[in-house]
C-alpha cells in the first residue's frame, strides 16, 4: 500500500506477514500490534488516539513519523523517525526517535526508570496557560537521553524525576518548572557559558573556517588549541582559519571559552578527506607572482590578510616585505580548494641589514636561539597563516631563546623589526 489513509479501531501485522505500507497516513483508536519480522513500513504518518501500542517482539522499528492525540500506552520499545506528541503517552519501554515535539499541554509520562534517546532535535510548543510535561517515574531517575551537542533554553515546560545524559545543557527558565532532576538547570540561559563550534571543508590543504557557535553573557575570551597544541588566545580570535597540510585519521580542536564566572571547554574530534587537487606554490620572476595551478578563481594573501582585488592567476609583485600565499579554487572538485606554503618576500634592501641574525636549530621541538639581535629589535612569530603567536622586544641581550614547545607541529614564521628595516625567517615545529 503506498499513499493511502487508513483508519482502524485495532490494527494487527503478525511476524508471519508479509506487508509493505509507505507513504500513507494510518489513523488508530484503538491496539496497535505490530510484529514486522517480514513486513516494511516506511515514510506513513501514524495517528494514535487513546490507542495501546504493544509487540510481541518487543520491539517496534518504524521510519516513520507518529502523532499522539488522546491518553496512549506504549507496551514495547519503539523506534521512529519522530515523536509528535498532542496528548498523553505513558511508557514502559525504551524510545528511539529522530526527533520529538512536544505541543501544549502534552505529557510524556515514564511509568519506571527507561529512556526516551532523542538522535538530533527537540521542540517544545508549550506557552503560559498551557505547560508540557515529561515526568519520571516515581522512584530513582528516568532517562533523557539526547545525541547530539546543543544548549537547550527551554520555556513553558514542567519536567520532574528525570536525568539527563548526553553532550547538551538543558536548562528550564523561569516560566518552568523542575522538580528532583539531575543535569538540568533552572534560570536564565543566557548565564549559562556553552561552547561549541563546527568545522567546514575539512581537506587537507585547505583553509578551514571555524564556525563559533558559543554562547553565554560576557564572554572575555576564547582559547583554542589544535592537536593538543596551543594555537590562539586571543580576544579576537572568535572564528579562526587553520590549515592541515598532513593527512592523519583523526585530529582534535579543543575551545575554552571564559567570562568572569568561569569557563567552559568543548573538544570536536574529525577526519581530514584527503584532497584531489594538486599541491601549488608561488612561482616569482622580477614582477610577478604566479600560482603553479590553474583554477577557476584565486585568493592572495599576505601576513594572513586577503589581497584585495588580486585575483588573477598572475599578480604584480606588492611594494611590501611579507608572508605571501595564494589559494586556487575548483568547484569541480569534491575538496574545491588548496592553498600554497608560505613564501617570504623580502624587498632587497631588507636583506643584507640582518646578516648577523641567526636562528637554531631548524627544525626544534622546543627551544629555537636567535642570536645577533640588537636592543629594542622586534621579535614576533606567526603561524603559517599570519596569526600572531609571539611577541615581544629585545631589551638587553644579543641572544634570546624561544620556548615553541607548545606550538602544533608545523611551519612557522619568525619576524625582525628593526626601526623601518624587516626580516622574516621559517622554521620548522616538530
Amino acid at each position: 500500500m503506498d499513499g493511502q489513509e487508513l483508519k482502524s479501531n485495532n490494527f494487527t501485522v503478525l511476524n508471519t506477514a508479509n506487508i509493505n505500507i509507505s507513504n500513507s497516513k494510518i489513523n488508530i483508536n484503538g491496539v496497535l500490534h505490530l510484529d514486522l519480522a517480514q513486513s516494511s513500513m516506511k515514510k506513513n504518518r501514524w495517528n494514535l488516539n487513546n490507542s495501546s501500542v504493544e509487540s510481541l517482539n518487543n520491539l517496534i522499528e518504524l521510519s516513520d513519523t507518529i502523532s499522539v492525540t488522546g491518553t496512549n500506552n506504549v507496551n514495547s520499545k519503539i523506534i521512529a523517525k519522530e515523536l509528535y506528541l498532542n496528548g498523553i503517552l505513558n511508557i514502559d519501554q525504551n524510545i528511539v526517535m529522530d526527533g520529538l515535539v512536544l505541543a501544549k499541554n502534552s505529557q510524556l509520562k515514564y511509568t519506571k526508570e527507561d529512556t526516551v534517546v532523542i538522535k538530533n532535535y527537540f521542540t517544545n510548543e508549550g506557552d503560559l496557560n498551557n505547560l508540557s510535561t515529561i515526568s519520571g517515574a516515581n522512584v530513582g531517575f528516568s532517562i533523557l537521553s539526547f545525541k547530539f551537542r546543543d544548549k537547550l533554553c527551554l520555556e513553558y515546560i514542567n519536567i520532574s524525576n528525570i536525568k539527563v545524559i548526553g553532550d547538551v545543557i538543558v536548562n528550564v527558565s523561569n516560566s518552568g518548572i523542575t522538580n528532583n532532576n539531575n543535569n538540568i538547570s533552572q534560570g536564565n540561559c543566557e548565564d549559562i557559558l556553552f561552547a561549541d563550534f563546527n568545522l567546514s571543508e575539512l581537506c587537507v590543504g585547505t583553509r578551514i573556517k571555524i564556525n563559533n557557535k558559543s554562547s553565554g553573557n560576557n564572554i572575555e575570551s576564547f582559547k583554542w588549541e589544535i592537536n593538543g597544541g596551543y594555537v590562539f588566545n586571543n580576544d579576537d580570535e572568535f572564528e579562526p582559519i587553520i590549515v592541515f597540510n598532513s593527512f592523519e585519521e583523526e585530529h582534535k580542536i579543543n575551545l575554552t571559552i571564559t567570562n568572569a564566572n568561569g569557563q567552559e571547554t568543548f573538544e570536536r574530534t574529525f577526519d581530514l578527506k584527503e584532497n584531489s587537487l594538486n599541491p601549488v606554490s608561488i612561482i616569482t620572476n622580477d614582477k610577478e607572482f604566479i600560482s603553479s595551478r590553474e583554477g577557476e578563481s584565486y585568493k592572495w594573501f599576505v601576513n594572513g590578510r586577503l589581497l584585495e582585488g588580486y585575483n588573477q592567476r598572475i599578480i604584480p609583485i606588492p611594494s611590501e616585505s611579507g608572508v605571501f600565499q595564494v589559494e586556487y579554487l575548483r568547484t569541480d572538485s569534491v575538496c574545491q580548494s588548496r592553498i600554497s606554503e608560505p613564501l617570504i618576500y623580502e624587498i632587497l634592501s631588507n636583506i643584507s641589514f640582518f646578516n648577523e641574525v641567526k636562528i637554531y636549530p631548524n627544525p626544534t621541538k622546543s627551544i629555537i636561539h636567535i642570536t645577533g639581535l640588537k636592543v629594542n629589535d622586534q621579535v614576533i612569530i606567526y603561524d603559517m597563516l599570519g596569526k600572531l603567536r609571539s611577541k615581544y622586544i629585545n631589551k638587553n641581550t644579543t641572544s634570546q631563546p624561544l620556548d615553541v614547545g607548545s606550538f602544533e607541529k608545523g611551519l612557522y614564521i619568525i619576524k625582525l623589526v628593526r626601526g623601518s628595516k624587516i626580516k622574516q625567517f621559517k622554521f620548522i615545529k616538530e
